[in-house]
């Protein structure tokens, strides 16, 4: 009997993690749709920047992303000859709370970051998904620009 019920509970994980891998991210002008359902809304904001609003398909503002850079001399790299970091900071707006993530690929690769990370569940911010998001990204690109500002200071005198 206790055989019979760990292959149960394996095949339902198998199950969960196979719809999860399933899922497909589309967009459809500014709708993301997983699966071809509707899920939210990514606004990207008026102007040149690369910001972008989250919302809920009833249009509620439910969090923003910030596009930020700066170089890193020690990122300098062939491909990257100045070092630029480039991340947007994650504000949520039901409760204030802040994160930064890598700012790579463009508009399908942040719909597909939000669904991957469960953000919205019910046409809201999933707290429980935010919470953990929040808790793994922490402010990492702030961190790394802050302490290049920290290092020694070389002041030459003539």
């Amino acid at each position: 009997m206790k055989k019979l019920f760990a292959i149960t509970i394996l095949l339902v994980g198998f199950q969960t993690v196979s719809f999860a891998q399933k899922q497909k991210v589309t967009l459809e002008e500014d709708t993301i749709k997983v699966n071809g359902v509707s899920y939210a809304i990514l606004d990207k904001s008026a102007g040149l920047g690369f910001d972008f609003k989250v919302k809920s398909l009833d249009g509620k503002d439910l969090f923003f992303l910030k596009f930020l850079d700066f170089n890193n001399p020690s990122r300098i790299t062939s491909g990257n000859p100045k070092g630029r970091v480039t991340y947007f900071e994650a504000t949520f707006f039901n409760d204030g709370k802040k994160c930064e993530v890598d700012a790579t690929g463009g508009k399908k690769s942040v719909a597909k970051m939000i669904v991957e990370n469960e953000l919205i569940l019910n046409n809201a911010v999933n707290e429980q998904a935010e919470n953990t998001f929040v808790l793994i990204n922490g402010m990492k690109f702030s961190e790394e620009r802050n302490s290049m500002n920290n290092g020694n200071v070389i002041i030459i005198q003539r």
